[in-house]
């Protein structure tokens, strides 16, 4: 039988550890070091399957957290785009919402030399404008990039962990003899 207190106070701590884990990730994200993550990531899985609801909660916030940075991704494209096309300067294969992917390569590659042949006859202090513009966004898009490998990095080791552990709740409880013939791990 199920005790409503208990319920509530298992939500709250869920809940409050989910905030917690949410501020240390934006910390490890503003650093670029996954190391206090990773730290509290190690007491969670010691505390066994316990823990299982929380690492979810915290899955559930690096889901989040990279759509927010997707979108911010795409965010800073469409402003480029809309920087550029005042200068009457456009590229296609950016508009393309199905290929973020080209923006992050071409960001990668240095961004105003794949524009430099687009630009045609502009000025001089447009080129230059067009230039200052095209390091910027390559920074933020840098950025964005990399915390998303770092979030990607943490999403994979909850993720791994929660298996883990669901793993062995089920070899411990009365599914066991049906988990351990039929798995992979053995």
């Amino acid at each position: 039988m199920s005790h409503p207190l208990n319920d509530l106070l298992i939500l709250a701590e869920q809940s409050y550890v989910r905030l917690e884990a949410e501020q240390l990730i934006d910390h490890c994200l503003s650093q670029g070091d996954s190391e206090p993550f990773n730290e509290l990531l190690e007491e969670l899985v010691l505390s066994g399957s316990k823990s299982l609801g929380v690492l979810r909660e915290i899955l559930q916030a690096i889901h989040s957290m990279k759509s927010s940075l997707s979108q911010e991704g795409l965010d800073v494209r469409q402003d480029f785009l809309n920087a550029l096309s005042n200068f009457g300067v456009k590229i296609p294969q950016l508009t393309s919402i199905q290929t973020p992917e080209v923006f992050w390569r071409i960001c990668r590659k240095g961004l105003y030399k794949n524009i430099a042949d687009r630009l045609g006859k502009l000025g001089e202090e447009e080129g230059t404008v067009i230039e200052e513009v095209c390091v910027e966004v390559s920074k933020q898009v840098t950025q964005i990039a990399h915390r998303l490998v770092l979030l990607n990095r943490m999403e994979e080791s909850v993720s791994d962990w929660i298996d883990g552990l669901v793993y062995e709740v089920a070899r411990s409880s009365d599914w066991g003899p049906w988990i351990t013939q039929e798995s992979p791990h053995q």
